[in-house]
């Protein structure tokens, strides 16, 4: 869960992932290219790359020691979204996830599970007519929904930079800068979604009653250049 850092609001781990995949829904324009992959079977998995935690979840995941985010790695990737595409697009995402982990704090059991979770990944893409080179373009731009949703469920001010692919076939990626600031507002630059202007909310709880008690809070987001 995410605590807000400026009022007493929490958001689960599956309200800031169906933001991730909200984002991933409106990806593409001229400037930039949609995933090779299934856009349906990407979205759902941007969107649903948290279904481990389940609903109203209450894991402080920045507390977490190895052993307990590896519990958690797991159950995200157990989880049955009922589309194997989707699955595997999520397998990546941990993927990324844990070798940042591992890169940051080790841990023999996380490296033993990446091995594991790599050794998945390039069963489920046997036969399969698509190559390990599109998922991983198309992870970049989960990388980037991901974030901005991140650190929008903190309401906290950043600016950031995530690389991705404008164009299928590129081999250099561009910088895209979102920055997150008051009133819900979240500029990115350059601009890769469709619309000149997305809107929307996120939903929280107030912190004092959650989880017993979940009273849902709105949080209103405007995504703009």
């Amino acid at each position: 869960m995410f605590k807000s850092e400026l009022k007493s609001i929490v958001v689960p781990q599956m309200n800031h992932a169906w933001f991730a995949g909200f984002l991933a829904y409106h990806w593409g324009n001229e400037q930039f290219d949609r995933p090779l992959l299934d856009f349906n079977s990407f979205v759902k998995a941007v969107g649903n790359h948290h279904l481990g935690y389940g609903f109203f979840d209450i894991v402080d995941f920045k507390s977490l020691d190895n052993i307990q985010i590896l519990d958690v790695f797991r159950k995200d990737c157990d989880a049955i979204v009922g589309d194997t595409m989707s699955e595997l697009i999520i397998k990546f995402h941990n993927v990324r996830l844990i070798k940042k982990r591992i890169g940051s704090r080790g841990g023999e059991e996380l490296k033993k599970y990446l091995d594991f979770l790599q050794n998945q990944i390039t069963v489920g893409l046997t036969n399969r007519k698509i190559l390990r080179e599109s998922f991983l373009w198309a992870d970049r731009i989960t990388n980037l929904c991901d974030k901005v949703s991140f650190d929008f469920c903190f309401e906290r001010p950043t600016i950031a930079k995530i690389g991705v692919f404008q164009k299928l076939g590129d081999k250099d990626q561009l910088e895209v800068e979102y920055k997150i600031e008051s009133e819900g507002v979240i500029k990115v630059n350059p601009w890769p979604f469709m619309q000149s202007e997305i809107n929307g909310y996120v939903q929280g709880y107030e912190l004092d009653s959650y989880p017993q008690t979940p009273r849902p809070v709105i949080i209103p987001f405007k995504v703009m250049k």
